[in-house]
Order: C-alpha cells, then sequence, then structure tokens
C-alpha cells in the first residue's frame, strides 16, 4: 500500500538496529510500536518477539495493523467469503454519490465506486453475524483493494483529474494477509500519549507524524470507507 512515511524498505536496517540493542532471547520481548500507520515495521517483529503491541489513532490504520498484527489465525471460509463478495452486484451508495468520476470528485471510476459501495453495505450487514477477526480481516481487504484502483498519485488529498490506467482496472477484492503466529498480540486505537499509560513492554518504537498535520487529511477516504 502506498504510505506517507512508510518504513518498509527500512525493515532490514530496522531489524538489524533494533535487535543488536536487547539482551537476552528477542523472542521474549514485548514490541510496542504506537505510530503503527500501516503497521510494516510491527509486522516484522511479529514473527520474532513474544508480542507485538500496535497503536494508531486513524481508524483506517486501526483496521489494518487489526487485521495485519492481531489476527494469527486463519480466518475459516476466507476465499469463499471473498468470491461470495467479489460477486455482488453493484450498488450506487455513498461512494459513488461522493468520491466517483460521475460526482465530480474522481477518486474511483464509476464501476469501481459502485462495487466498493456494495461490498462495503455487505459488510455492515455481515458485522453482527461473523467474529471481530473475519470483520476487519475482510474490512482491511476492502481497504488495501481499494487502494489499488485508487485515481490519485499517492495519497487521498487530491484525485487526478484524469483516470490514471490503474483507476481504470476493474475492482476486485483480494485478501488481506497477515502472519500466522502463536503469539496474544493486539491492535489499539487510542491516543498514544494515553495507551502509553495503560501497557507495558520491552521494545518502544515510535515514528511520529513530520509535522502537525494530520493523516486524516491525507486519508480521509479511506477513514470514510473503514468507518
Amino acid at each position: 500500500m502506498k504510505y506517507l512515511g512508510s518504513k518498509h524498505k527500512l525493515s532490514p536496517f530496522l531489524l538489524f538496529a533494533i535487535s543488536s540493542t536487547q539482551k537476552g532471547e528477542l523472542k521474549e520481548k514485548v514490541f510496542c510500536d504506537l505510530f503503527a500507520g500501516t503497521g510494516s515495521v510491527g509486522n516484522l517483529f511479529k514473527d520474532k518477539v513474544k508480542q507485538v503491541i500496535s497503536n494508531d489513532k486513524e481508524f483506517y490504520a486501526y483496521v489494518l495493523n487489526r487485521n495485519l498484527i492481531q489476527n494469527s489465525k486463519e480466518i475459516p471460509n476466507a476465499d469463499e467469503i471473498i468470491a461470495t463478495l467479489n460477486a455482488l452486484k453493484d450498488k450506487e451508495g455513498f461512494i459513488y454519490k461522493h468520491y466517483s468520476v460521475s460526482a465530480n470528485r474522481g477518486y474511483f471510476s464509476d464501476e469501481n465506486a459502485k462495487k466498493i459501495d456494495a461490498i462495503r453495505e455487505e459488510l455492515a450487514t455481515m458485522k453482527s453475524s461473523i467474529d471481530e477477526d473475519t470483520y476487519f480481516f475482510l474490512l482491511a481487504s476492502l481497504i488495501e483493494s481499494c487502494d489499488k484502483i485508487a485515481n490519485t498519485a499517492s495519497m487521498y488529498g487530491a484525485f487526478l483529474k484524469n483516470l490514471k490506467a490503474s483507476a481504470k482496472e476493474r475492482f476486485v477484492l483480494q485478501k488481506a494477509s497477515f502472519k500466522k503466529s502463536e503469539g496474544l498480540h493486539v491492535a489499539f486505537n487510542e491516543d498514544a500519549n494515553e495507551l502509553i499509560k495503560k501497557i507495558k513492554g520491552d521494545i518502544l518504537y515510535l515514528d511520529p507524524p513530520y509535522n502537525k498535520r494530520e493523516y486524516g487529511l491525507y486519508y480521509h477516504l479511506l477513514n470514510t470507507i473503514a468507518l
């Protein structure tokens, strides 16, 4: 996923730098990432530590981490559920009416916006009948799949005047990934200043925003889809 400030490319350096400062076995440590973003750093340590505690104040980021970090067991019937959602009939819902080419806010093509609406509305209906792990797996899958066909340069502060090639591609809901793990990893959606008072750990990784602008301004549409 395209993300401002992503540390994915720095993963080898971060793993070496952080691991080299630790005494004792890394597998006995609790790793805390309080500005998690898309969760790439927490995911790097997920299979190497006892527990990852992940947090982000933005709800869309929480959804991504709730799946990527907290989910650790196989989602039952995941392929069948994804196939059923992909087969839904298009709907002219909120995204189509406000964030499509026809709405003069071309974040998505009309066809893709209608497919997103159909899937998001179905997830809202399904929520009460499925467990939280499955719900957040599906919602994270939707967010990540939307990002692949969004008509933006990278962030969501503005849409492109004309549909780019990837935005013209047909929307397909694809499964969000996560590592299977025996650890009891957990994701939070809180203010880091408050959460730090309630948790305990061995490694504290802090990568806050670089300026005063809220990430919600850059990724507001992902919050709209997630909420």
